[in-house]
């Protein structure tokens, strides 16, 4: 490493060679932890990025522990060492920029004279994502400040200052870029080429990029329907769960950077979960990462290898265990030159490779599940098998499968093993959706110091001696009790079976100081065999037409001796949101299927042990043509995830919301949204704003810049609270009446979880007599609004007029008659039976409205004004109002 050297118009070069960053970013957690570092443990870390091809990591966001970068030093990692969250302008209220103004000089001394000498330190980053920078110029000041004590305490430049940035589109952020001219991009890859172009003298990168979701051996189908988390609160390891800020795929968020030559490379958020920042954020950990909490890869993981090194890679995105005939996508993540599916012994085609083109690097395969062998067959340029990979269906768990990383623990009293649980059926297959809770007894020289499944949802402590199994595996961690004994390790699942091993101990003096912690309680309290699995099967065609708009599904749960779960059934789209075009029908064993509507749709299955969420999504895909499109009705809440029309940049939010732009114009469109005759002008949006800056939202009548009408410009502005939307009620200069295609327009980065109008009374609205659902009679005329010259035995009606629960009523005629009284008569049918006949005397001489008190059948009615023999009548219209309880007179 002592031969890195930097070029200020190329970056880094190592041995006289060009070197493009290929780093993960790396939570503080590692590196901050003082005394409790472990070395071993670290070591595992790094090792695990070094085999996915990483060569660079960058601390966030503040300085390691010394002894991560004598690790680093002695792999040959490059590091870019960071020193601060936060400048003057604080982010939380009891963060570091209270001592800014008094440390940060200090504090600046301290860390670059106890880092400097490091080899693999090749950048200082002195700031993440500050706000400053943006601010004000003041930003730009502090910038050279803390460059210039950086280069007064690093004199030779063994590293040279740069920070990660999200502010680079703007004035603040390019200015500060100029004085480091090292430009770290957090998430600003589009900006690259314009930047490049105005600033030649600039070293580009990207200090912060991906932030792509998933959730290891977690899988929502299609691939190709973006979805931040499911009803799981799990996010899809497809590469299809994408936050609102980050790449919008993992294929194009390294291809792109291995392409762009004036890009010295890129720092992906992140290498391993970590606990803390929960995206979706009801959950205990992140989902960035590229392998889990536990260490355990993802699918991503092998797509970064097959990119990122040289290593012969082939590995199965997806493991194959589904319902008869659901559509799965199954990637492959090689760098062979070609790739074949087999599934059973049958070839599903073979796909070329390119690790030059973003839509040709990772091969996709849609293929009906059926059960048996899936294997991938990777082939060179000369057509030759290279390497292959199989994967075969499961049963239920036959016995749990011990793994050590290590050959022997060292009796030292401070010494790790790591030990993998992982479920296996009876033919030495392993069960990747397996949910077996593992009880764990550690004798000997070893104790057991902590268990982690890689489950973000997972409520059980990481301290615990009984742990789920998740996808299919768990991860022990045995830590020597400094006894010269030998670790035995015994495990069983809820059903009794047993699995051991032994790991040697070898001799050594107690380490100095050394953390020997007490062993975790044994706990076997009882818990209900977990559910791995709800097969759905398709008694006939799932293709739903006018001729078949129904479909019979059988379904039946894994394993068979589990108690019977508690399943929750919904009809969704693609996005999981359940449809208005679908119903269902279910009794104990089978579910029924009806389309209203055309479109793609899911039958779905969830359960789990979690009061608040399912742990388990099982779905068939059901597909209806020719039936129409029935209308979204906006008074029951209508998710923002059931948009049809965009522009822009429409992102995904929490909780199957959508996420407007950060830096322009975007649209997110609904049609045929249904208000009916009655209408509403009351609208409720629930909204998660980043900050508490005032927000316009446009509200649009049809679609902006084709011919849509703005109804009115909504005004949003509430304190903040992360990741929790807040509702905001909003009451329209229109009522919406009939058929409309809405949109919401802004130009902000605002998330919205969907609307809801209020649906109000066509009885407590004033309605024009030209209104009336039906008018018959001897003599009328109808002039615009009114119903004009109303003579003998006329009658107009009015249906649907929703009264609730009252039982009296005002009741507002508004018109005029020659007569000194003219009589009408009001008949109120009700739904429920109940009919009511009242008079309403209505004067010549009482003034053009008048009011009378009469009762009402309550619940939904129809109103009959009749006009007998001798009437002379002009009639404008009518309307109820609601009686307070006070005013009710019985």
């Amino acid at each position: 490493l002592r031969s890195v050297c930097f070029d200020p118009d190329n970056g880094f070069f190592l041995n006289g060679e060009h070197i493009k960053l290929k780093g993960v970013c790396l939570h503080h957690d590692l590196g901050a932890l003082g005394s409790a570092f472990h070395e071993k443990a670290a070591k595992r870390q790094l090792n695990l990025m070094k085999n996915m091809g990483v060569n660079a990591l960058r601390t966030s966001h503040n300085p390691p522990a010394e002894k991560l970068l004598d690790l680093c030093d002695e792999m040959g990692i490059l590091v870019v060492d960071e020193a601060f969250d936060m400048w003057e302008r604080p982010k939380t209220e009891f963060d570091y920029a209270r001592f800014f103004p008094e440390y940060a000089v200090s504090d600046v001394a301290s860390w670059v004279r106890r880092d400097r000498c490091h080899p693999s330190v090749i950048m200082w980053s002195i700031g993440n994502e500050i706000y400053d920078m943006h601010a004000d110029r003041r930003g730009a000041e502090v910038t050279q400040m803390l460059k210039t004590e950086v280069e007064k305490h690093d004199p030779l430049k063994h590293a040279v200052v740069t920070f990660g940035c999200n502010y680079m589109p703007w004035e603040g952020g390019q200015r500060c870029a100029d004085i480091v001219k090292i430009a770290g991009y957090n998430y600003g890859e589009k900006y690259y080429e314009e930047h490049h172009r105005k600033h030649p003298d600039w070293v580009i990168y990207g200090s912060e990029t991906g932030s792509i979701l998933a959730s290891r051996n977690i899988y929502h189908f299609p691939a190709e329907k973006s979805i931040m988390s499911e009803a799981d609160q799990q996010c899809s390891a497809l590469g299809n769960s994408n936050t609102s800020w980050g790449a919008e795929d993992f294929r194009t968020l390294i291809v792109d950077d291995l392409n762009c030559s004036y890009s010295m490379g890129q720092f992906i958020w992140c290498g391993i979960d970590y606990i803390g920042e929960p995206t979706p954020y009801h959950t205990r950990s992140c989902y960035f990462g590229q392998a889990d909490t536990a260490c355990f890869p993802k699918d991503s993981y092998f797509l970064f290898r097959s990119l990122w090194s040289n290593q012969p890679t082939l590995h199965i995105g997806v493991y194959w265990d589904w319902n008869p005939g659901q559509i799965i996508d199954v990637p492959v993540m090689t760098n062979c030159h070609e790739a074949e599916v087999f599934l059973n012994g049958k070839s599903q085609g073979r796909k070329k490779i390119s690790l030059q083109h973003a839509d040709q690097c990772l091969p996709v395969w849609k293929i009906p599940y059926e059960p048996g062998e899936l294997k991938a067959v990777g082939y060179n340029y000369h057509g030759q098998i290279v390497l292959t990979e199989t994967k075969w269906t499961p049963e239920d768990t036959a016995y749990l499968k011990l793994e050590s990383e290590n050959e022997s623990i060292l009796a030292d009293g401070y010494d790790l093993v790591f030990v993998t649980v992982s479920a296996m059926d009876r033919n030495g297959h392993p069960v990747d959706n397996a949910r077996d809770r593992v009880y764990i007894t550690v004798t000997g020289g070893g104790c057991l110091m902590g268990t982690d499944n890689g489950d973000s949802t997972d409520p059980d402590g990481y301290k615990s001696a009984n742990r789920r199994l998740f996808g299919g595996k768990l991860l022990l961690i045995i830590g020597s009790t400094g006894t010269d004994e030998d670790v035995c390790i015994r495990v069983k699942n809820n059903e009794g079976k047993i699995s051991e091993m032994s790991i040697p101990a070898r001799p050594a003096a107690p380490v100095q100081g050394a953390s020997r912690m007490m062993r975790i309680a044994e706990e076997e309290k009882g818990y209900s065999i977990p559910i791995r699995k709800i097969e759905i099967a398709a008694e006939e065609s799932t293709i739903l037409t006018n001729e078949h708009p129904s479909c019979c599904f059988a379904w039946q749960y894994y394993p068979r001796n589990a108690g019977k779960p508690d399943i929750q059934w919904q009809v969704t789209n693609s996005a999981g949101i359940e449809t208005p075009y679908a119903s269902m029908k279910l009794d104990d064993d089978h579910i029924i299927v009806t389309a209203c509507g055309d479109g793609d749709f899911y039958l779905r299955a969830m359960t789990g042990s979690n009061h608040d969420h399912p742990d388990i999504i099982s779905q068939i895909e059901i597909r209806a043509s020719g039936i129409g499109q029935p209308a979204l009705n906006p008074y029951e809440f209508v998710s923002a995830g059931l948009y049809d029309i965009s522009k822009g940049d429409i992102g995904t939010g929490n909780e199957k919301g959508i996420a407007f732009s950060r830096d322009g114009e975007s649209i997110a469109g609904f049609s045929r949204v249904d208000f009916g005759k009655t209408g509403s002008d009351c609208l409720t949006i629930p909204i998660f704003a980043l900050n508490g800056d005032p927000y316009e939202i446009d509200l649009f009548d049809g679609i902006p810049d084709e011919g849509g009408r703005l109804i009115q410009t909504l005004h949003y502005e509430k304190p903040s609270i992360w990741n929790v939307y807040q509702e905001e009620t909003y009451h329209l200069a229109e009522r919406l009446t009939g058929v409309h295609t809405i949109c919401f327009r802004m130009r902000d980065k605002v998330h919205m979880k969907g609307f809801c109008f209020h649906k109000q009374s066509g009885a407590y609205l004033f309605h024009h007599a030209a209104e009336a659902d039906a008018a018959y009679g001897d003599s009328f005329r109808k002039e615009r609004e009114k119903i004009c010259n109303i003579g003998n035995n006329v009658t107009l009606t009015f249906e649907n007029l929703d009264f609730g629960d009252a039982e009296q009523s005002i009741l507002e005629i508004s018109g005029h008659t020659p007569l000194t009284v003219n009589a009408i008569t009001i008949r109120l049918n009700g739904i429920n039976g109940k009919s009511i006949t009242e008079i309403a005397d209505f004067t010549g001489s009482g003034g053009r409205t008048q009011r009378f008190r009469i009762s009402v059948p309550g619940g939904n009615c129809s109103i009959s004004f009749v006009f007998l023999p001798g009437s002379q009548f002009d009639f404008d219209g009518f309307r109820f109002e609601k009686l307070d309880s006070s005013d009710i007179i019985s």
